[in-house]
């Protein structure tokens, strides 16, 4: 009876420590989660930045065609502690850019997923994926009658080559 008790007594322990497990690992998941969908964001964001930039191209050029001369003399200048003020500009901002990037992309992501072409397409997918299911169930059920069809005239055949 002892034996029993303390065995009792260890379950429910056992048990919180597993319900433990899986609360660290579903959190686990879903910070994974999180991580890889502010990364699509962030791919999305800096997309549509590189599309900004690219149309803008044109009128930066011709604006700086007559600069160029002056700005390659004054950068030959510059001394190698502006340079290295500039890589620790560069790693703030980059931290900032990146959250700047991740919101852009949930704007466009939410744009995209808030429009009626995409609402239609989604009520669009439903409707084929419940037409394909019940295509499937018909063609299970057409192999079924088939099959069942097939061993009935073997039946008949061989009721007849013994009859």
């Amino acid at each position: 009876m002892a034996t029993t008790k303390s065995t009792t007594a260890k379950r429910p322990a056992a048990k919180k420590a597993g319900q433990s497990a899986k609360r660290t690992t579903t959190e686990a998941r879903r910070t994974v989660n999180s991580l890889v969908l502010e990364g699509v964001y962030v791919t999305v964001g800096a997309g549509d930045t590189a599309v900004s930039f690219v149309r803008s191209l044109p009128a930066k050029a011709t604006e700086l065609g007559s600069e160029l001369p002056g700005r390659a003399k004054t950068l030959v200048r510059k001394t190698p502690d502006r340079l290295q003020a500039r890589m620790t500009e560069a790693r703030t901002t980059a931290s900032r850019e990146l959250d700047t990037l991740s919101e852009r992309g949930r704007k466009v992501v939410d744009a995209i997923s808030g429009a009626t072409s995409t609402k239609k397409a989604i009520d669009q997918t439903k409707v084929a994926r419940s037409q394909v299911k019940a295509a499937a169930t018909s063609i299970r059920k057409a192999i079924s009658q088939t099959g069942e069809a097939v061993e009935d005239a073997a039946d008949t055949v061989g009721e007849a080559q013994t009859a």
